[in-house]
């Protein structure tokens, strides 16, 4: 079945940020730069030209800083160094520069010819984008290289142009251009295009949005769908149906929405938990600061639709970019949204009919802000250029959420995100996916969406924020990283297991109408089985571009994931919170390392500067804690230890190595040189890697035909091999595999010195001809030499030279022979134009006419660079001494493989055409050609699949032989050698003769063998065994030497017999004793191989041997017991000496202490009070005390039970009840020597009296009358103001709230009960007497004559009253004094007749005032 693929684009701004840097982060990354010039290998003029693009600090307090290199003043494109400091000190350095720049520009002065308008109508017309207004700038930088344009009728996005040093890949050549950023209208284009900025010719046109055809045999996606799914495509356009109502409100904060969407982590809608479900307030999973303005809240406005601070998403069914789409609308208002769509995939995903399109668009928006916040807890916050709205002061630049297009109608089975600098808004692209019936809806794949939003964080973590351009070579991991964020915020980590990583895991498998477990749109799906998805760093060759070498570098990122799982055996199930650095696990530390990993990796990195990265990242946050994980994970997919990646500008030049640590491997002879005949023996030394151990190696030593094989290893005749075999050790540890050789007679010949240069006189010698190309010839000079008086000098000239000193004549070395070893040494320095201008040394073997480096033969001393092709240097990228070493150093060259050969040497010098350093060259000194007899030893170290691992190779230098000695032992080892299991000894012998040769020897009861060489043993064939770590087992066992050498035949020495003795050990140690005086106690050990016991007692001035008598008994046992202790004795320590194999061993010390017996001095007394009074009672003690319990009886005494928490001298009831009355309470005082009983103490609590307040008023008016106040119990005091006796008086009392008290005494107990009464002014009773109401007659008419008079006025104490009849007549006067509102006055007028009288009523105790009123008798 033919498969067809996500087309996964990239659209990325490569115009550079105006960075907005404030002017003292400038300086402090300045400064912090030139403190570390010397760590960061910026040269002088490296300072001068340089800009700071961004800097910030980072959560985990990386101070970042991006340098930018300049030239004249001029940005050079994508020349970055990203630098890392902690505590003002350098911790990463990534990126460079190009040296020496001004030899590869083609504007000198950096003036360009052409205008800027002038370039930018060059890229119009080469993006076929026709200008419909005039060019005229709207922002334009101060140094006048950076333009800013409107849309001038032709593009969607402003034009934009940068005035830029633009590097040719693969020439040394530097253009001056203008960068024109182009996006024509109604086009996903994003469109970069250089034009040379002296000739106004395009140099090169790259559209930023990526397209590619992903099917395995060249059959694109789109062709496939025309083929087989005609009847399936759709050009219609459908638009949201938006809500009619608008909600007005907006209320301070949105409290809560709820959104129906593929749930977050639910990779599709036909994955796991993917079916659409409803979501409240999923931003808490993030919290602050990541989402501290939830999702609807920009800053400035609270939206009830998919808008927000982060991302703003619409459909885009026009197709067109300069205008915003339609959002989905909440169907309830602020502060409670809904966005609850359901979607019906039966239907097209635009159909009208339905909530599709809506749907798809508030998934969009959700996923957006999932992975926003995800990304934002691991690193991508707002210093670091993430994509925000509002930063709200925390750093960045802001302005530049997701514009996130949903069914986009400008393609189909493709998605993309554009990615600007820092403070310009990205877009992402979501487009339909046509193959299944109906359509799918990319906007629900969120593997999809995520994938496209992580092309955003990788293109601004790298490079930093302000520059979005690091991410265009060809092997860069772009798709990886967007993969691997895809497949980190799809995976349900709650229920994962460390197992998982098998897992089959495709991309875009919804959008493509595959299964969850199909291929999706990579190759294969990812997995750590290498059989489900086996590609590695060796498949790049034949990978495409960017998604085929992208999804490689996913892998090993997933690979690295699940090892650093393994290696923590956790996984963190909330990836919203990682929590600190120090307490990551697994998962969230693999995506934090990769987070942190973007950061720190250069501009343009390959797959080995972005897994280097990585491990800096672990250094820096983990402490290497993931370093041995992360190198298995990358060495499994093939970029090891010695992977190499070539060219980050190729994804075909890689060298893939699959080696999780190199093991360090040396074979070295004991000798430097050896005279034939002789014996010598060489050691391999292997170390295993600290993250791998060694199993089942096996080390081949090849011998020279000059020396026979002796001992070691096993030894194959046939191919002159000895193996070491099996070579197994733990990880980081170290073994050696000696052997040993006879350098066979014959070896040796008299050495020959073909030169021997010191150059003792001022002009080149006969032996040496200089030529040069220019004026520029070798000379000597006696300024800098090696060796006095003189020494070759090449000067480094300005001009395009070539300068060359050659041997006269041709020397002839000896012919080939396993002896002969021929090297080539001399001392130099020198002082050039660094990679450009240098010196080589070359051979000849025809007489000159052509001549071959000797780079690949030197020993010591190599080649330090590389000289660049431009500017004409002669031998233009060749290897070289090039720069500055000041001081003379020794380089030495092995000829050997021209042995037998007529051959001639010569020191060459080239130059370029321009730049020097003062008094410049090379100089060369005390040349010598030799050649001597040699053992040259090579050795292999292979693995376990016979795969070459390391090599190794040794000289030994052969001398004369002289007379030999026979070997005698002058020294014979001692007959017995007493020592102890676990201890080391050295077994000698002393031997006279020429070099003897030593074996040593064991005999473990079935006769003598050779020792093994390995542990315990060491030194096996050298005059001195070593044994270390001896067993009990060893007892008894004899150990001899062979001695012999080339006139000696083999001998034993004496025999030295091992007696082990045991060394003894305490496993446990006596313990503190506290008795109580005349009681009896044991101090114990228990001890293993113990020769005997011997306790000791410490009385205060040190330890001597406990006596055998009264009180001890026991001394020479493991248990010393002392009877009848005294009060004396406390305070001694006791402890106890074991005897052991070389030497006793003494215990802790156990101190004895002699409690004295507790008594009661002070007893608790008895007490009465009151209930509710707070009572203590006390004991007094003497002696050691351990503890108090106090006890309560509650039946007289009969018995007690303890009180909880009452164990000190003194027991406190805060609050006596009265069911407490009669209470005993004694207290247990508890000591060393037992418990003691206090005296029981009586408690008596009198009861308070109990009563109510009656009916109290709670307001009066001034002017009322004195009330009485009354309790439900008699007897008390009443006390308050206003009060005398009982009666409350409130004009005593005034206007106010008073407190009045009733206090009841009981047996000396008092209860006192207080009342508010508020006290009014009343001021509607202010009255005047001619006003209504002031008084009120009645009963009108009166039967009897007798009525009342009710005063409703408190202005008044006293009231005249005069009656006249109708006629007038004067029949009564009277006056009523003491009255006050609501007084009642009776009034007789009983003795008068029937008939109407009037009554005049008056006061004169101020204004005098009257009134009049009428009273009616009726008599019957």
């Amino acid at each position: 079945m033919k498969k067809f693929l996500l087309l996964l684009t990239t659209a990325l701004y490569f115009i550079s940020a105006t960075a907005q840097i404030s002017e003292a982060d400038i300086n402090f990354a300045k400064q912090l730069v030139t403190k570390n010039q010397a760590a960061i290998a910026l040269s002088a003029e490296d300072q001068q030209n340089f800009l700071v693009t961004s800097t910030y600090k980072t959560a985990e307090g990386l101070q970042m800083v991006y340098l930018q290199q300049t030239y004249l003043g001029i940005p050079v494109y994508n020349q970055l160094q990203v630098l890392a400091f902690r505590n003002e000190k350098l911790v990463s350095n990534a990126g460079g520069r190009i040296p020496d720049i001004h030899k590869s520009v083609n504007g000198k002065n950096g003036m360009p010819a052409v205008s800027v308008v002038e370039a930018l109508q060059t890229a119009l017309l080469d993006a076929k984008a026709t200008a419909l207004e005039a060019a005229v700038p709207i922002n334009i930088s101060s140094d006048g290289h950076k333009f800013e344009f409107g849309k001038l009728g032709a593009t969607s996005e402003n034009i934009k142009a940068d005035l830029l040093w633009y590097p040719i890949e693969g020439k040394n050549e530097v253009k001056l251009v203008w960068q024109v950023f182009v996006t024509p209208k109604v086009s996903s284009d994003y469109l970069l295009i250089r034009v040379d900025a002296n000739t106004n010719a395009v140099v090169d046109r790259t559209n930023l949005t990526i397209t590619c055809n992903w099917n395995h045999d060249g059959h694109s996606v789109e062709a496939h769908v025309k083929e087989n799914h005609a009847a399936a495509i759709s050009n219609n356009s459908y638009v949201v149906q938006q809500p009619a109502k608008k909600w007005q409100v907006r209320p301070d904060v949105i409290s809560s929405v709820t959104y129906r969407v593929v749930k977050y982590p639910a990779e599709s809608p036909t994955h796991p938990g993917g079916v659409p479900s409803l979501h409240t307030d999923p931003w808490l999973m993030a919290g602050a600061p990541a989402a501290s303005l939830g999702w609807h809240d920009d800053g400035t406005t609270l939206h009830d639709s998919t808008r927000g601070n982060n991302v703003w998403a619409q459909e885009d069914r026009d197709a067109n970019n300069t205008t915003f789409g339609r959002t989905a609308l909440s169907t309830t208002p602020q502060p409670t949204l809904t966005l609850d769509y359901t979607y019906d995939f039966t239907k097209a995903p635009t159909d009208a009919t339905s909530d599709n399109q809506k749907a798809a668009i508030t998934n969009l928006f959700y996923w957006n802000n999932i992975i926003h916040d995800i990304a934002y807890v691991y690193g991508f916050d707002e210093p670091t250029g993430n994509f925000q709205n509002n930063n709200q002061g925390r750093g960045g630049l802001g302005n530049d959420y997701v514009i996130a297009d949903a069914q986009d109608a400008s393609g189909t089975n493709n998605a993309n995100f554009s990615t600007p600098v820092d403070g310009n808004r990205p877009r992402m692209q979501m487009f339909l996916w046509t193959a299944p019936n109906p359509d799918r809806d990319g906007d629900l794949d969120n593997s999809i969406v995520v994938h496209e939003y992580t092309h955003g964080i990788s293109n601004r973590y790298t490079g930093g924020p302000a520059t979005a351009s690091c991410l265009g070579n060809a092997e860069q991991g772009g798709e990886g990283w967007s993969d691997y964020f895809a497949l980190m915020s799809t995976t349900n980590w709650a229920t994962a297991t460390v197992n998982d990583g098998v897992n089959r895991r495709g991309i875009g498998t919804y959008a493509l109408n595959q299964p969850p477990s199909g291929t999706g749109i990579r190759r294969f799906p990812y997995s750590t089985d290498m059989t489900i998805y086996p590609l590695t760093y060796a498949s790049m060759p034949s990978s495409v571009v960017p998604h085929g070498t992208g999804e490689i570098w996913c892998m090993m990122l997933w690979e690295m994931t699940w090892e650093i799982i393994r290696q923590d055996n956790a996984i963190n199930p909330n990836l919203f919170a990682p929590g600190p650095t120090s307490s990551m696990v697994g998962n969230s530390s693999a995506l934090k390392l990769v987070s942190e990993g973007m950061r720190l990796q250069p501009c343009n990195p390959g797959y080995v500067d972005a897994r280097n990265a990585i491990l800096r990242a672990d250094t820096l946050l983990f402490n290497n804690r993931y370093s041995c994980s992360i190198w298995k994970a990358f060495a499994k997919r093939g970029l090891g230890r010695n992977a190499s990646q070539g060219s980050a500008a190729s994804a075909t030049d890689g060298v893939a190595d699959f080696t999780v640590d190199a093991s360090a491997f040396s074979v070295a002879g004991s000798v430097t040189q050896i005279p034939e005949g002789q014996n010598v023996t060489y050691t391999n030394s292997i170390t295993a890697g600290n993250c791998s151990p060694v199993t089942n190696f096996f080390i081949t030593d090849t011998l020279p035909l000059n020396v026979t094989y002796v001992s070691g290893g096993s030894y194959n005749a046939g191919n002159r091999t000895i193996t070491f075999s099996p070579v197994s050790l733990a990880a980081g540890a170290t073994q050696t595999y000696p052997f040993t050789v006879t350098v066979n007679n014959g070896s040796y010949f008299t050495p020959v010195t073909h030169i021997n240069e010191t150059v003792p006189a001022a002009g080149i010698p006969a032996a040496w001809t200089a030529t040069s190309t220019t004026a520029n010839v070798w000379t000597t000079t006696t300024t800098s030499v090696n060796s006095a008086p003189n020494a070759f000098f090449a000067p480094n000239p300005v001009v395009a030279s070539d300068h060359r000193l050659a041997t006269t004549a041709a020397f002839t070395l000896l012919p080939a022979n396993a002896s002969h070893y021929t090297t080539l040494s001399f001392w130099h320095r020198f002082n050039t134009e660094d990679g450009w201008d240098g010196g080589v040394v070359e051979i000849s073997t025809n007489g000159g006419t052509t001549w071959t480096d000797l780079g690949s033969k030197m020993i010591s001393g190599k080649y330090n660079g590389a000289l660049g092709t431009g500017s004409n240097n002669p031998i233009g990228g060749r290897a070289a001494f090039t720069g500055l070493i000041s001081s003379f150093m020794k380089t030495t060259i092995n000829l050997s493989s021209y042995a037998g050969q007529s051959v001639t040497i010569r020191f060459r010098f080239a130059s370029d055409d321009n730049t020097a350093p003062a008094g410049g060259g090379w100089f060369v000194d005390d040349i010598v050609l030799y050649t001597e007899p040699v053992v040259t030893i090579k050795s292999n170290l292979f693995n376990a699949s016979s795969v070459l691992q390391s090599t190794a190779e040794t000289n030994t230098q052969i001398t004369q032989a002289s007379a030999c000695v026979p070997v005698t032992v002058t020294t014979q080892p001692p007959a017995t050698i007493n020592t102890c299991a676990g201890g080391n000894v050295n077994i000698s012998v002393v031997a006279a003769g020429t070099s003897p040769a030593y074996q040593w020897q064991v005999n473990t009861g079935s006769g003598f063998v050779n020792v093994p060489v390995a542990a315990p043993y060491t030194g096996g064939t050298s005059s001195t065994l070593t044994i270390t770590g001896i067993t009990a087992l060893m007892n008894g066992y004899q150990y001899r030497c062979v001695l012999s050498n080339t006139c000696t035949v083999a001998f034993n020495s004496g025999t030295a017999t091992l007696a082990v003795g045991s060394t003894a050990s305490i496993t446990a140690q006596p313990v503190n004793s506290t008795i109580c005086t005349g009681a009896n106690t044991t101090f114990s050990i228990t001890a293993t191989n113990p020769s005997f016991y011997k306790w000791q007692v410490n009385t205060g001035t040190g330890f001597v041997d406990v006596p055998n008598a009264a009180p001890y008994s026991g001394i020479a046992t493991n248990t010393l017991t002392i009877t009848g202790a005294t009060a004396i004795m406390s305070g001694y320590q006791y402890r106890c000496a074991v005897g052991s194999c070389g030497g006793d061993i003494n215990s802790n010390a156990a101190t004895l202490t002699i409690s004295i017996p507790v008594s009661i001095t002070t007893q608790p007394g008895s007490s009465t009070l009151c209930e509710g009074t707070a009572v203590n009672f006390t004991v007094g003690t003497t002696g050691s005390v351990i503890s108090y319990q106090w006890q309560v009886s509650t039946n007289g005494g009969v018995t007690y039970t303890d009180i909880a928490g009452a164990t000190t001298n003194t027991f406190a009831i805060p609050v006596a009840l009265p069911a407490q009355n009669g209470y005993r309470f004694r207290v247990v005082v508890t000591g060393s020597c037992g418990p003691v009983n206090s005296n029981g103490a009586t408690l008596a609590v009198n009861p308070l009296p109990v009563f109510t307040l009656n009916n109290l008023p709670q307001t009066l008016c001034l002017s009322d009358q004195p009330v009485s106040l009354s309790a439900s119990v008699g007897g008390g005091v009443w006390s308050g103001t206003g009060l005398s006796g009982s009666t409350f008086s409130p004009s005593v009392a005034g206007v106010g709230s008073k407190i009045v008290t009733y206090t009841l005494t009981n047996a000396g107990c008092s209860t006192a009960v207080s009342s508010a009464i508020q006290v009014n002014e009343c001021s509607d009773r202010h009255v005047p007497l001619n006003r209504f109401p002031a008084i009120y007659l009645g009963p009108n008419p009166t039967r009897n004559g007798r009525f009342n008079i009710w005063i409703n006025t408190d202005l008044y104490t006293k009231l005249g009253m005069k009656v006249f009849t109708s006629q007038g007549a004067l029949v009564k006067t009277t006056e009523f004094n003491g009255i006050g509102y609501g007084s009642v006055i009776p009034v007789d007028l009983s003795n008068l007749p029937s008939g109407t009288y009037h009554l005049y009523l008056y006061n004169d105790e101020g204004t005098f005032i009257s009134r009049g009123a009428s009273i009616i008798i009726v008599r019957e």
